[in-house]
């Protein structure tokens, strides 16, 4: 299995070889969000693959997303500096100091159209499997995804 990292959501430390999802102590990436789970005792087994350190590091004058406040939400910010300790970025006349070990959690490359519609729409699916109505068969939930435009097949 071929782990992109780059994909991998805010927090992750792990990634499950067995479920194919990636992890954190407590938590496990379902639905576009954590997912509360007994911790994990098993870290160092087969099963759970590290996060590499240092997947990813941008270079000065880079394009990249970087989470602000810490929240999962990120906007572009452009790299002003680029050390072996600290990151600087800016966005809009702000800047932010970022510690190299924590820069897989607060920066990640720019998404791809492809990677943001993903999300997009795992987050509208996400809420249609949330919705209020908790006696949702699993016929209902389709046809809502399949009103929702999720589930159609492109013309030929």
């Amino acid at each position: 299995m071929n782990i992109n990292w780059n994909e991998a959501p805010t927090g992750a430390t792990h990634w499950d070889n067995r479920a194919d999802l990636f992890c954190k102590d407590g938590y496990f990436w379902h639905g576009n969000k954590w997912q509360p789970t007994p911790s994990h005792l098993g870290w160092a087994t087969d099963r759970y693959t590290p996060r590499p350190v240092n997947t990813w590091q941008p270079e000065v004058g880079e394009v990249c997303e970087c989470d602000w406040v810490g929240a999962g939400c990120f906007s572009k910010a452009i790299v002003r500096y680029s050390g072996s300790s600290i990151i600087i970025v800016t966005c809009d006349d702000s800047e932010l100091i970022v510690f190299v070990e924590d820069a897989a959690e607060q920066l990640r490359p720019v998404r791809t159209q492809a990677q943001r519609d993903r999300e997009e729409a795992i987050s509208t699916a996400h809420a249609l499997l949330i919705d209020t109505d908790t006696d949702r068969t699993v016929d209902g939930t389709l046809a809502a995804l399949y009103d929702a435009g999720m589930l159609r097949r492109a013309k030929d």
